[in-house]
Order: C-alpha cells, then sequence, then structure tokens
C-alpha cells in the first residue's frame, strides 16, 4: 500500500473541520493558563497555594494535553463527531515495520549523542559528556532501567497529549493541501514559542539557541511522521525521545556546532519527506 492510497483514502476527510487558527488559540490559551502562573512563581511575581511540585506536576500535565482537548472541543463547536477519532486513525501499531518502533525513538537521543561527540571534538578543553551528570550521580547503573521505563510510561503523557493536535491534525491536514513544507515551518515556530512558559519554569536556559533547539525537534518529527505514511505512533515515539534526552542526556544542541547539526539531520529528512510526497508510488508500508 503506498502512500498516495492513504492520501486518496484520507481525501474524503479533507474538507472536515480543519481550523488551524482555531486550534492554536485554544491549545495556547489552555496550555499557558496551566504554565503561566508557574512562571509567575519562578520570577517571584506571585506565591502559588499548593508546592511548586505539585503545581508543576499539575500544571505539566494540563499543558501537555491542550493539544487533544483543543481537538475535542473543536469537534464540539463544529459539530464534526469524527474530528478525533479521524485523527487517530493515523495511529497505526499492526502492520507498522519494525524499523518504525526503533527509528523515532532513538534517533533524537541519538543526535544528542552525537552533538556531544561533535561539541567534545571542536572543543578539546570541556571534554565529551553524554549522560547529565545528576541522573547519573542519583541512580548510577540503575539508568539502564530508569530510562525505557520512564520511556514507556511517559509516552501516556505528552506525546499522547500533544501529536495528535501538531501532528495528526494540523500537519496532516496542511499535507493533504498541499502545504506540507510551509506548515512544518509554522509548526516549528509556534512549537517553540507554546513551550515558553514551561521551559522557564523548568529552568532551563531561554535564548535563541534553546528555541532553535525546539525548533529543530519540530522539524525532526515532522519528517519521521511523514515518512512513515502519517503514523501518529511515529510522532508519539520520536517526540518521546526527544523527552529522554532532554531528562537524560547532555546534549549539546544548543551551540552553534550542534545546532548545525540537529537542523541538517532534521532538513535532510524533511526534504526527502517533501521528496517523496511527489513520488507516492516509492514509499511502501
Amino acid at each position: 500500500m503506498t502512500d498516495h492510497d492513504d492520501a486518496t483514502r484520507g481525501h474524503e476527510h479533507i474538507n472536515g473541520a480543519f481550523r488551524p487558527a482555531l486550534f492554536y488559540a485554544l491549545a495556547f490559551g489552555i496550555a499557558w493558563a496551566a504554565w503561566v502562573p508557574l512562571l509567575l512563581h519562578k520570577l517571584d511575581v506571585v506565591r502559588l497555594l499548593v508546592p511548586f511540585g505539585v503545581a508543576l506536576f499539575l500544571g505539566q500535565t494540563l499543558g501537555a494535553f491542550a493539544p487533544l482537548l483543543s481537538l475535542v472541543i473543536i469537534q464540539l463547536i463544529k459539530h464534526d463527531r469524527s474530528l478525533v477519532s479521524g485523527v487517530f486513525r493515523h495511529f497505526r501499531f499492526k502492520g507498522t515495520p519494525r524499523r518504525w518502533f526503533l527509528l523515532p525513538a532513538l534517533l533524537p537521543i541519538a543526535v544528542a549523542i552525537a552533538t556531544a561527540l561533535v561539541h567534545g571534538i571542536t572543543s578539546p578543553g570541556e571534554g565529551v559528556t553524554i549522560l547529565r551528570p545528576e541522573p547519573v550521580e542519583g541512580l548510577g547503573w540503575g539508568l539502564l532501567l530508569v530510562i525505557p521505563l520512564y520511556f514507556a510510561i511517559s509516552m501516556f503523557g505528552s506525546p499522547l497529549g500533544e501529536e495528535p493536535g501538531w501532528r495528526g491534525y494540523v500537519l496532516d491536514r496542511f499535507t493533504r493541501r498541499g502545504r506540507g513544507l510551509p506548515a512544518s515551518v509554522l509548526i516549528a515556530t509556534l512549537w517553540a514559542v507554546w513551550h515558553v512558559p514551561l521551559l522557564v519554569a523548568l529552568d532551563v536556559p531561554l535564548n535563541g539557541f534553546s528555541l532553535a533547539e525546539m525548533a529543530g525537534y519540530s522539524l525532526l518529527i515532522d519528517s519521521l511522521f511523514l515518512l512513515s505514511r502519517r503514523n501518529l505512533l511515529v510522532a508519539m515515539l520520536c517526540h518521546q525521545g526527544v523527552s529522554t534526552q532532554f531528562m537524560f542526556f547532555a546534549s549539546q544542541a544548543r551551540t552553534i556546532v550542534g545546532l548545525s547539526l540537529l537542523f541538517c539531520i532534521a532538513i535532510s529528512l524533511r526534504l526527502l519527506a517533501e521528496k517523496r510526497s511527489f513520488a507516492p508510488s516509492s514509499i511502501q508500508d
């Protein structure tokens, strides 16, 4: 079965409720309502009524599911009963080649390791650090168990809450309208900006490098989603791979050399996905 066949089957849904502006307004509104209080607490502007750890867990959870909640709201507003179920039709497990379980999960981690190695080579005085020191000091060899366990459990968090919206809805609908490449640029930009309050709350340095890193990983998720014939599971696995490398690996993607490597990989794969979209018979299950 080819990508062209998949697109043909999906053509019947193309005229359904596609409201990208409404989707983004809702996704930003819901997530930022949960995250901005965390940001203001970090800036000592407001005091939270509950411990910060509790507020962070609740806020992260609600914000992570903002894209999926936005789809539910659009479905209710537009009386399109098939919207959410149509998006989840892109979730394919049975019959998916094994490589589409391994590649998206491991590629973001491989990129993080590669940026660390390249940074070590180009900055010999700093050495090479693959894993973040905090989890290594706290868990030691236990990381061999913790990392895959974290990966599996967290699949039901941000990947499930976000990817039906970003890739399963917005990117898919724009791609079917022949505007997939501009959509990837739009999604990458808005995905990075959308995370700003949460990044500040998590003490991630907020600058052009960190935002560019988020945009680069967004392009990477887009690419694998499209190359896998818009398989939502692949987007979720890649998303979780990104989260895992953020949590455990000492990525140097926030340096000029690291960003160059990340964007080289992400853009190459995205252009490959664009090229194959014009040669549908070349993509097989």
